[in-house]
């Protein structure tokens, strides 16, 4: 079975809340249920059990844990939903990061992150990756490390929720991005580009994808952009993870030869299933479920999907 790499350094951890909302400064906000435990959370470990969940490929995750993830051979989490975790960086001393996410009823969010073992784990290791190499949030000293030697390799490397000045000089090694609207806006005002199109003018191969909620995403390509509905979900929950499951979605469909707006299409499947539940793994289909609902909603583009 083919393998995909995904990098990051983040929260392991995510313990969730929902707030009528968000506050303003000096605010008091009081939150609608206490969150009775942390859920598994990061967007590469979501964006890792989400293709473990879909099948097809192997992921294998390189990302930073601390000294309070310890478990007995063969009851690692992660392992047990299928991702390949031997690329993990264990540090000592230092707890895993966590984050404490607070969302308003139309999925806006805020984030406060304890980094702990991200912030100062490295990866100076030779590492043996894949054709494909996603990397996500945080862009410090440890993604760096890998994606150095993704670039030194001719890795087909995908960033995902990166952007403003960090992701500037790492755009003519980017085969794709996927950012949500704001962050494309930070990255529009880092590069001071006009806008995707003259991006695209500058990078001509690369594709970018880019999210708005409830609104739906965008495939732009050569300076032409493609709006993609959501997927109509049967209930929804919250957010959390819906970015990563969209991303996951999309090159997952990518690597098995669909056309970026298909594969885009596929994405916003993948991410319905996710907001139906509290958490960003807690739904995530496999791909056979994810095809029914494509081929419900989708109908007309399902020859095109592989």
């Amino acid at each position: 079975m083919s393998c995909i790499s995904i990098v990051g350094a983040a929260a392991v951890y995510d313990w969730a809340y929902t707030v009528d909302a968000l506050p303003r400064f000096g605010d008091i906000v009081f939150i609608d249920q206490p969150c009775q435990k942390p859920l598994f959370g990061g967007c590469a470990i979501n964006m890792a059990v989400g293709f473990a969940r879909l099948g097809g490929f192997t992921p294998r995750l390189f990302y930073p844990v601390g000294n309070d993830f310890c478990y007995p051979p063969g009851q690692n989490p992660f392992e047990q939903q299928g991702v390949d975790c031997r690329q993990l960086v264990h540090v000592p001393d230092v707890p895993s990061g966590f984050a404490h996410l607070y969302m308003q009823p139309d999925g806006t969010t805020m984030c406060f992150a304890y980094p702990g073992a991200s912030a100062v784990a490295r990866y100076r290791q030779p590492a043996q990756l894949d054709d494909w190499v996603i990397v996500t949030p945080v862009l410090g000293d440890f993604c760096i490390d890998l994606l150095e030697q993704a670039v030194q390799q001719g890795k087909k490397v995908v960033f995902s929720g990166i952007t403003g000045p960090a992701l500037l000089s790492w755009l003519p090694a980017a085969a794709a991005l996927f950012l949500n609207s704001h962050e494309l806006d930070l990255l529009m005002q880092a590069g001071g580009f006009s806008g995707p199109a003259q991006l695209q003018a500058q990078y001509p191969d690369l594709l970018l994808f880019v999210t708005d909620g409830a609104r739906g995403s965008t495939v732009w390509q050569q300076g032409f952009d493609t709006p993609v509905p959501v997927a109509r979900p049967q209930q929804v929950t919250e957010s959390t993870g819906a970015g990563d499951s969209f991303a996951t979605g999309t090159v997952h469909a990518l690597m098995r030869g669909s056309d970026p707006v298909t594969a885009a299409h596929f994405g916003a499947v993948v991410a319905s299933f996710v907001v139906e539940q509290l958490g960003g793994q807690t739904g995530l289909p496999s791909a056979a479920i994810a095809r029914d609902r494509f081929a419900q909603q989708f109908s007309h583009l399902l020859p095109r999907l592989h």
